[in-house]
């Protein structure tokens, strides 16, 4: 009877180990699982903030001739020109350094990427103009290239 007895707390204390040891992996899982969601949720966060932000730039400088790509620096920039009155201005957005930057500033001077003002957190940025649209690459912080293509209506 003793033996059934001892037999009986050393399965159960076994039983209990194995539960403990199941608890431990699954919480150990879970929480790697959390760690990739919320990485993975900053990332687009990220991506929609950019995304967002050049958007609203292209749609208030959709006019004729007034968006343009260059490339400064080995660097892809956006230009949007715009007239406010009788003076010409021009828009820089560009990425470096990990950050989104703009410059704004008349029309006719040359600019210097370091002069810009840093905006958002913002890995790598190209653009690619079209006859009709401008076409954005984001390369995430995780490698993963994301592209909004933006359709312009007064074409270049």
């Amino acid at each position: 009877m003793k033996k059934q007895r001892t037999s009986t707390q050393f399965m159960s204390l076994l039983l209990y180990c194995l539960f403990a040891v199941c608890a431990c992996m699954m919480v150990a899982l879970s929480a790697q699982a959390y760690q990739q969601l919320q990485k993975n949720r900053q990332n687009d966060l990220n991506t929609m903030n950019v995304f967002s932000y050049i958007n609203n730039k292209l749609r208030e400088n959709d006019v004729e001739k007034g968006v343009t790509v260059l490339n400064i620096d080995q660097c892809s920039v956006l230009k949007l020109t715009s007239v406010e009155g009788d003076f010409e201005t021009a828009t820089y957005i560009y990425s470096k350094d990990g950050m989104l930057y703009e410059i704004y500033a008349a029309a006719d001077i040359e600019v210097s990427l370091d002069d810009g003002q840093p905006l958002l957190a913002c890995s790598q940025l190209s653009f690619e103009l079209s006859e009709s649209s401008v076409i954005i690459y984001y390369e995430t912080a995780d490698q993963n290239v994301q592209t909004m293509t933006k359709y312009l209506r007064a074409g270049e």
